[in-house]
């Protein structure tokens, strides 16, 4: 494998190591106020089971938050370490440019520098999974209620009220049936002749409105061309 080239920069990103250990170290505020504050908390209003069971909850609580604040010392101190050290390589780098060997040397203590983060960093997060599983709830020996499922009504018995007088019963109203459709067959013509046209009681409405309003436009088409009109049909505008 071949070594460094004397002119390539430095390994690492400094910059980027520099926000990583700045953002893990502000992490650490939240957590130990939480872990410090925990054990302070009293159940003033509550007694016998509730009480115990919130004590208990609250020690098993304060226990994870505590162990949270240990993994992200313990994370903080090596990432802060790293960061040192990738702020010091470019120094070390420049004084050992023209001696390939010593480049090879420290492009390998880096890369073994970053693997042993890198596994450090994974055997904390296992610590805080565990953490989490521990914490799941157990097994209730209780049944839990359906959510679909619903209370029984109460079988209640009310007694009446001596005061209060009772209402008559009253006869539910006769159902009635739909409305007949169309006229009632006496009142239909006995006989209609096609031949002669409809008979005036079925003038057909849409068809006079029509006509209505032709002859009133063609009226004021004439009036407003100056046209005499020897008739003005009083009786048809009236109607309209």
């Amino acid at each position: 494998m071949a070594g460094p080239d004397p002119v390539d920069p430095a390994p690492g990103n400094a910059g980027w190591v520099r926000a990583f250990a700045e953002s893990t170290a502000a992490q650490r505020e939240p957590l130990a106020d939480c872990a410090h504050r925990l054990p302070g908390l009293r159940p003033v209003y509550w007694q016998g089971a509730a009480a115990e069971g919130f004590v208990g909850a609250l020690h098993r609580l304060t226990g994870e938050w505590r162990t949270a604040l240990a993994v992200q010392e313990q994370v903080a101190g090596r990432v802060d370490g790293y960061n040192t050290f990738v702020h010091q390589l470019p120094h070390l780098w420049e004084s050992y440019r023209d001696d390939p060997a010593e480049l090879d040397r420290l492009a390998e203590v880096h890369r073994a520098t970053v693997t042993e983060l890198a596994r450090d960093l994974v055997l904390r997060a296992a610590e805080l999974d565990a953490v989490a599983v521990a914490t799941t709830p157990a097994d209730d020996p209780r049944p839990e209620p359906s959510p679909l499922a619903e209370p029984p009504a109460p079988d209640l018995e009310v007694d009446p009220d001596p005061h209060v007088a009772e209402e008559p019963a009253v006869d539910p109203e006769p159902e009635v049936g739909p409305d007949p459709v169309g006229p009632e067959p006496q009142d239909l013509p006995a006989h209609v002749d096609l031949a002669a046209g409809p008979p005036a009681a079925f003038v057909d409405p849409p068809a006079a409105l029509a006509d209505r309003l032709r002859r009133t436009g063609l009226l004021l088409s004439q009036l407003r061309e100056g046209e005499r009109v020897h008739r003005i049909p009083l009786d048809h505008l009236a109607a309209g």
